[in-house]
């Protein structure tokens, strides 16, 4: 089922999984620059040494070195520390000050052993957080060490109507897709998982974008028509790990792609009721090949197995409160072989002279039905 509006234009298969993200902007990658990031982290701690910053922290998710005298936590994430390679003579905790508690702190502290006991110490602040969070030795109380704490993101809220797109610089082109694979320029990621042949096929993409004289953004494509994307390295196989470094920079959108033909072809989808029809037990029996289907209100859909196979079904209706709604103790009714498609179901009901019960009743102009039957407010 396709569950995002934003690849119409590149002609695959039915897409069963969506995600996009950001860009980079042009600057250089340095611990230094990095901000609060936007979404929730993992940190990995391991060391523990008399000379500040005490411990030594990487990102879980790729193992670059983290910065807490310039990454602050932010109001309104969650953390998690997990324990790496940790001294046995300087256990690893989080509180409010030396050995004093907090209530936004749950876990530890981390020892030499944490790492092979799956310990971790989470930390969960709330939006209107007031006060201090510091790590610190549990033994040594001059291994203190204050986080900084960054007000909640700006742009929090909902993912945009669109794809984002950002300026990449050739340093991070060459993060992405590797070297000399594309030259820096305008760029967004798009991460999707598709069915070919009922295997899980995952797309990794950063496409190419470009702004059309009217200042839309669009799509990059070459000379044959198809769409400028590059493969994403093995490292990046989620958004998470990007994030971690894109968040890092607090980068702001050139532009955004918005697909508005698909937009009004999903509206239109989205409006159109299911068929609702009226069989006896002629009819069903010849669409079914079951002499025990109750003859009643039915409407024909297509469903999707485990293996990402379709067939079609025959499932019961009942028209309650001005609505058609699947009945709740109904029998579906899977389609005989005959019928492999709704070209064939629709040539039977014409040579049959059935017409959809539905379609001069009204439905709710603010109620459609799924392709379960169940209704889409």
């Amino acid at each position: 089922m396709k569950n995002s509006h934003f690849f119409s234009s590149l002609n695959r298969s039915p897409i069963t999984q969506v995600f996009f993200r950001v860009c980079l902007p042009l600057l250089v990658l340095s611990s230094s620059f990095l901000r609060a990031d936007l979404n929730n982290t993992v940190f990995i701690v391991a060391g523990g040494q008399y000379s500040d910053p005490f411990y030594n922290f990487t990102f879980e998710s790729n193992g670059s070195v983290v910065n807490f005298q310039t990454y602050p936590l932010r109001k309104g994430n969650s953390y998690t520390f997990k324990g790496g390679n940790i001294s046995s003579s300087h256990p690893f905790s989080i509180g409010s000050s030396h050995n004093v508690s907090s209530p936004s702190v749950t876990g530890g502290p981390l020892d030499q052993n944490s790492a092979q006991n799956n310990q971790s110490i989470s930390v969960t602040i709330p939006t209107d957080f007031q006060g201090n969070l510091a790590y610190f030795c549990t033994i040594h109380s001059s291994m203190l060490k204050q986080f900084i704490i960054a007000e909640p993101s700006s742009g929090g809220g909902e993912q945009p109507e669109g794809l984002p797109v950002y300026l990449i610089s050739q340093i991070f082109v060459d993060l992405f897709v590797g070297e000399n694979v594309a030259s820096s320029g305008t760029y967004a990621f798009e991460i999707w998982t598709e069915s070919s042949s009922g295997t899980a096929v995952e797309n990794k993409k950063l496409v190419s974008a470009v702004q059309d004289a009217n200042n839309d953004w669009s799509r990059e494509e070459d000379s044959t028509g198809n769409i400028l994307q590059y493969d994403l390295v093995a490292a990046y196989d989620t958004f998470e790990e990007i994030d971690v470094i894109l968040n890092g920079f607090n980068a702001q959108p050139t532009g955004i792609i918005i697909d508005s033909e698909d937009d009004d072809a999903d509206s239109a989808n989205e409006t159109q009721p299911l068929a609702i029809f009226d069989f006896n037990s002629t009819h069903l029996y010849e669409l079914t090949g079951s002499q025990s289907a109750p003859e009643g209100n039915y409407s024909i859909v297509e469903e999707t197995d485990s293996v990402g196979a379709t067939y079609l079904i025959a499932k019961p209706m009942e028209f309650i409160n001005g609505e058609w709604l699947e009945e709740a103790q109904g029998i579906a009714y899977p389609l005989t072989s005959n019928y492999g498609s709704m070209q064939d179901v629709e040539a039977y009901l014409q040579s049959q002279n059935l017409n959809p019960v539905n379609e001069e009743q009204e439905v709710g102009s603010e109620t459609t039905l799924s392709s379960n039957g169940t209704p889409v407010q």
